[in-house]
């Protein structure tokens, strides 16, 4: 029997990997099954809850915690996004939308205070 396996079905397999990320890069987005961002588009966040946690927890407790989290999430969220901020790490469900405009729309709406450019590799303020 052939059984088909998707990387990072494993909730902690994941929250591992968006963990690492977020340490090493600064900020990641993943898909909910372990698929890179695509290199354009606009990342907003705000598509369900927010985890945010201290950096001074173990980097064990950090990954639990955010397995726990992505768990709680409803299936239709496709995107993760992680990054720090302020000594803390934080982490929110987000979509990529693919123009600007649309993204700028949709991030005011959700209240964010900015959304991220794939393509510049920085924050645009709302």
């Amino acid at each position: 029997m052939n059984v088909t396996h998707q990387p990072y079905q494993d909730t902690k397999d994941l929250a591992s990997l968006i963990v690492g990320n977020t340490i090493a890069k600064g900020g990641t987005t993943v898909g909910r099954h372990g698929e890179e961002a695509p290199i354009i588009g606009y990342v907003v966040g705000g598509k369900t809850t927010t985890l945010t946690l201290s950096f001074s927890e173990k980097r064990s407790t950090i990954e639990l915690e955010v397995a726990r989290w992505i768990e709680r999430q409803p299936t239709l969220v496709k995107w993760i996004g992680g990054w720090v901020s302020d000594g803390k790490i934080v982490f929110d469900t987000c979509d990529v939308i693919p123009t600007r405009i649309e993204a700028e729309v949709l991030g005011i709406a959700r209240k964010q205070e900015a959304i991220y450019s794939l393509a510049a590799q920085r924050d645009i303020n709302l």
